[in-house]
């Protein structure tokens, strides 16, 4: 009995410790589950509004914004009244009897309005037809709560709690996964098929007239649970919620203290956890989907890499990138956002995503993204310029706990990352009255504890913006050159404030842009500003200079989109292809030394850093793939060209024709 005691005794304790984890686990799992109820009936604003105007083709204005709760994906019912109804007795008006003609897909929010695409149509669509969510209930199916083996019992008890926590809202009547599933199979369907199969989709609407799907899945080991919501018609992703700070793996047993020197468990590698954002796509480096043909074409050197790797995917229209090291553990992590919505992941190996938070949706209209550590703390900050309601109030987030918060809100500066030393800093531009942008372009630097604006870079008169441009030794004789893309979108470079070069080719292009409005006039017709006043500035993407093969010589990178056929006017950009180049000063001209395949879809954004720590570059592209003439919400990718490093020259060049 003596020997048996300690073993007795250390087994009640941890029976007793086991039952109170799971019940501070039971709690956690009410406290989610409510949680993501609560974020869930947020997107199905109970709201009403007219059609301001609809155009040929079925794009229409509505008169509902942010504020309102709409946000771009939403689905919209479109309806007209009919003829008032009368009580038979008293003559009283009960009402109206209401007729559906269509519904919408939001598309873009702007400060006054918003802009939808006509996804269906039972009759025509006119200005002054009314719009909205339906205040009835939301049939909701509920699919099975994805999860890790290790979690499955905690899953099985968040698929209860989600169940219980969307009935008590009193929005949604819920379909479980049983439920789901029965219906399939009695349909015709195998047990297996996805839930977000399109015959599987069809049952669902046909079949249980569910309006949309929420699709839950555990990741980060158990600690985040993420829940999309898909549309069940148009199988369009409307948005994910996420809630994180509670422990869901607990399943496995500690092994017996009494075990001598257990092995090592063997580590079992797992796709990195779904990210929030629309339609998340991941590829590990071992899938049999990565891209290994070639991706660069090189007229006079070759570029090795090890492939194409493919990151998240979204179903957005994605506007800018950054990479930095925000949480501050020495890792790099991308940073990419649409015209609202801020996404971060985490690169592990150079090679796959992690997802470390996403913004909430504000009604901005972010255009661009840099990251540096200004204020010298370890951690880079994210420097997001935005233009909301006519005006330009960017914005600075670091990283702090478990998320990224603002640190300098309401700033009249645009913000660009620039390397004119060689070194990336942070410069900013600010705006005037009259004038969209204004002033000189200056550093950021830090100090007393707060951000000053510091000494300005002496530039030519042609380049005024801050955006479309680069400054650096691009000439490789020790000096710096300014370049730019013009308003015809030709490269010209500057040496000594005086144009050494102008391109006969097209380079750049952007569909990102602002309308600026001078101080002083407030008309507004019909949502828009008067054309004559508007000044439309097209908001140029990135160049980088940079000595991407390690030869010693710097190359000056960027990209070229070429635009859809006919959609390339003063007002209106569409661009359907794209193509990064990496061109060098000969003296007399710039020559081409390598330049990638063409891309179906336009190159957003790109960067060139190191993700792996090999001291080789990486290739960071923001893809958005084209959508039918413009229309529609799109869908981007971000992808990644690792380049081989040498060990000869310090593991920092790429290997050329006929060397090791």
């Amino acid at each position: 009995m003596k020997q048996r005691g300690p073993w007795l005794v250390l087994m009640m304790v941890a029976l007793i410790v086991g039952l109170a984890s799971a019940q501070a686990q039971g709690v956690d799992y009410s406290t989610a589950a409510s949680r993501v109820a609560e974020k869930l009936v947020q997107a199905f604003p109970k709201v009403r509004g007219l059609i301001v105007s609809v155009d040929q083709q079925g794009k229409v204005v509505v008169d509902l914004t942010a504020k309102d709760g709409i946000y771009p994906g939403l689905e919209m019912e479109v309806f007209r009244e009919g003829e008032p109804f009368k009580h038979p007795v008293s003559g009283e008006v009960m009402g109206r009897m209401d007729k559906t003609v269509a519904s919408l897909r939001v598309v873009d929010v702007q400060d006054r309005f918003s802009v939808g695409q006509l996804l269906d149509q039972e009759g025509s669509v006119k200005a002054g037809d009314g719009v909205r969510v339906t205040g009835a209930r939301i049939l909701l199916g509920l699919a099975k709560v994805e999860s890790p083996p290790a979690a499955e019992t905690a899953a099985r008890t968040l698929a209860r709690e989600l169940d219980l926590a969307l009935q008590k809202t009193g929005r949604f009547e819920v379909f479980d996964n049983r439920i789901m599933r029965s219906t399939l199979v009695k349909a015709g369907l195998k047990e297996d098929v996805p839930l977000t199969d399109p015959a599987a989709l069809r049952v669902l609407r046909e079949g249980l007239r569910l309006s949309a799907l929420a699709l839950p899945s555990l990741g980060e080991g158990g600690r985040v649970l993420d829940v999309q919501l898909r549309s069940v018609k148009t199988a369009h992703p409307l948005t994910v919620v996420s809630v994180e700070g509670f422990t869901a793996v607990a399943e496995t047993p500690p092994e017996p203290a009494a075990k001598p020197e257990p092995a090592p468990s063997k580590q079992v590698a797992r796709a990195p956890a779904p990210a929030p954002g629309p339609a998340p796509a991941w590829i590990g480096p071992d899938d049999p989907k990565r891209l290994n043909t070639g991706f660069l074409v090189a007229p006079s050197a070759a570029m090795p890499g090890s492939g194409l790797i493919l990151g998240p995917d979204f179903d957005a229209t994605m506007r800018a990138m950054a990479v930095g090291d925000f949480t501050g553990d020495g890792q790099p992590a991308v940073a990419v956002a649409d015209a609202d919505r801020i996404q971060i992941f985490a690169v592990e190996k150079g090679r796959t995503f992690r997802h470390l938070w996403t913004s909430e949706r504000s009604g901005n209209n972010i255009l661009g993204l840099d990251a540096a550590d200004v204020n010298g703390n370890g951690r880079a900050e994210l420097f997001v310029t935005n233009y909301y309601g006519r005006q330009v109030n960017s914005y600075v987030l670091e990283w702090q706990g478990s998320e990224m918060v603002p640190i300098w809100r309401d700033v009249p500066l645009y913000f660009r990352t620039l390397a004119p030393q060689g070194k990336p800093a942070l410069y900013v531009q600010s705006v005037s009255g009259d004038k969209p942008f204004a002033g000189p372009v200056r550093r950021l630097e830090w100090r007393e504890g707060k951000y000053h604006v510091a000494d300005a870079l002496n530039l030519p008169k042609d380049v005024s913006f801050l955006y479309g441009m680069t400054v650096g030794d691009m000439f490789n004789k020790g000096g710096q050159q300014v370049a730019r893309i013009d308003e015809s979108n030709r490269l010209v470079i500057y040496e000594g404030g005086q144009r050494r070069y102008r391109s006969s080719h097209r380079y750049g292009g952007t569909e990102v842009y602002l309308d600026f409005q001078p101080a002083g006039f407030s008309a507004i017709v019909a949502g828009r500003m008067d054309q004559d006043q508007r000044q439309r500035v097209w908001v140029e993407g990135r160049l980088q200079v940079a000595d991407v093969d390690g030869d010693g010589k710097n190359e000056l990178v960027l990209f070229e989109n070429t635009p859809a056929p006919g959609y390339l006017f003063e007002d209106l950009r569409v661009y359907e292809k794209g193509k990064l180049s990496s061109l060098r000063w000969n003296g007399q001209f710039v020559e081409v030394l390598w330049e990638s395949q063409e891309l179906e879809g336009y190159i957003a954004d790109f960067t060139l850093v190191n993700l792996n720590g090999d001291g080789a570059l990486d290739i960071v592209l923001l893809v958005v793939h084209p959508t039918l003439l413009g229309f529609g919400t799109g869908r981007s990718s971000l992808l990644v060209y690792p380049l081989q490093a040498r060990a000869d020259q310090g593991e920092r060049g790429l290997t050329k024709p006929g060397q090791p």
